[in-house]
């Protein structure tokens, strides 16, 4: 009983730690034709290019260069 009590507060708190982790986003002004850095690949950041912002307000994003060969 006691295992079952401390394994459901442990998930408690570990669905709480996540939820809390996620809530920090910053919100940023761009515009059509902004350059914006974030990400990485093989260690070297990635840098994306606004091409398109719908009206929502979500921005369609195209990479610089080109990321990976397949």
């Amino acid at each position: 009983m006691k295992k079952k009590f401390i394994a459901s507060l442990l998930y408690i708190l570990l669905i709480l730690g996540f939820m809390t982790g996620c809530s920090h986003q910053q919100a940023i002004d761009l515009k059509t034709g902004d350059y914006i850095q974030f990400g990485k690949y093989n260690a070297v950041p990635i840098l994306w290019r606004v091409i398109n912002i719908d009206e929502d307000g979500d921005s369609l994003l195209f990479s610089d260069k080109i990321i990976c060969f397949k």
